[in-house]
This record gives C-alpha cells, sequence and structure tokens, in this order.
C-alpha cells in the first residue's frame, strides 16, 4: 500500500499479489429485472489445498452501502473450510453483521439477507470451481 506524503507526490505504480492458478471464483447478484443494478453482489475468491481445505479466500459485498465492502470476518472463517455446505451457509450468516442502507428498493434487513444468501451461493460456486467439481 503506497501513503502519498506530501501534496506534490504521484502514485508511479502498484502492485497486486496474484492469485495462483487453479483458484475459484463466482460473483452472484440479486436485481430486480435483468440488467439493472444489482440490489446486491457477492465476489469470493478461493484457494484450496490439496486436502480440501481452503487455504486464502477474499469475499465482497456490494450494494449494502455507498461502496463495497471486504467481509473478513467471513474471509478468517473460511480457512480450513472443506467445501461442506453448511459450513458455507454457517460462515455466510457474518453477512449478516454488514451495516446496510436502506432505500426505496430495498431495507436494510433485505439487504442483510441477500448478502448471506448471494454470499454462500458464490462460495459454493468459487468452491466448486477451484476443485472441479462446479
Amino acid at each position: 500500500a503506497a501513503v502519498i506524503q506530501r501534496e506534490a507526490e504521484i502514485l508511479t505504480g502498484i502492485r497486486f499479489p496474484l492469485w495462483p492458478a487453479g483458484h475459484g471464483h463466482a460473483f452472484v447478484e440479486f436485481s430486480r429485472r435483468h440488467g439493472d443494478f444489482a440490489i446486491v453482489a457477492a465476489a469470493v475468491l478461493l484457494d484450496v489445498g490439496a486436502d480440501g481445505g481452503i487455504t486464502r479466500a477474499s469475499v465482497t459485498i456490494s450494494g449494502v452501502g455507498p461502496a463495497p465492502v471486504r467481509v473478513s470476518a467471513v474471509e478468517t472463517a473460511l480457512i480450513g473450510v472443506d467445501g461442506d455446505e453448511e459450513a458455507f451457509r454457517a460462515v455466510a450468516e457474518e453477512c449478516r453483521a454488514i451495516k446496510a442502507m436502506e432505500d426505496v428498493f430495498a431495507s436494510s434487513s433485505y439487504r442483510q439477507h441477500l448478502a448471506v444468501v448471494l454470499s454462500r451461493r458464490a462460495m459454493v460456486k468459487a468452491y466448486g470451481r477451484a476443485t472441479g467439481t462446479a
């Protein structure tokens, strides 16, 4: 992460650690009509070890606030999970704690519910892609 010290400084580069080949990915969204902006969306990246346990996770939820939210509690809880859908269901419940906005399209509790459901679906898809079972 770069920190700009003074106004006269300029960012000249940025580096992101790449995920290894074979990781699983998924993006799941819910909108009222096809093509509309998503009310809530979940993006998941999973790296799975040879034993089937998750070794690295990234979980981001969008639509719950003005910017996407990384859910570090879910990422931490996923380490070691071996693809059991009940484990994914339990871990996804952490998304209910996200402070969600309310507007004319959805209440905050509905957005939290969607975050739980969509993150679980994305976890299942990403795990399946990482293990070749999807």
